[in-house]
């Protein structure tokens, strides 16, 4: 079985991470141009927000600030838990 992974990454100097889904919600932390994280399916490429994981918890980023890619599909026997 095939797992295909997507993963953001920050495009933007500095972009904060939020809490829920919209500008007025809890700003969590920053991250960093260059920045790498696990997305949290499903991935929606139309809306404002991608879920992703940031400090083992699920959290939102202005997708305007991130692209997000699939790296490669990868084998259920080779996936590794972090």
């Amino acid at each position: 079985m095939i797992n295909e992974k997507r993963v953001l990454k920050v495009t933007a100097p500095l972009v904060n991470v939020r809490s829920e889904d919209n500008f007025h919600s809890d700003i969590v932390g920053e991250v960093k141009q260059g920045d790498s994280f696990d997305v949290v399916e499903p991935y929606n490429p139309k809306s404002e927000f991608v879920k992703f994981k940031y400090k083992n918890e699920e959290r939102y980023i202005a997708s305007a600030y991130v692209s997000v890619i699939m790296p490669r599909a990868i084998k259920k026997d080779e996936q590794h838990t972090k």
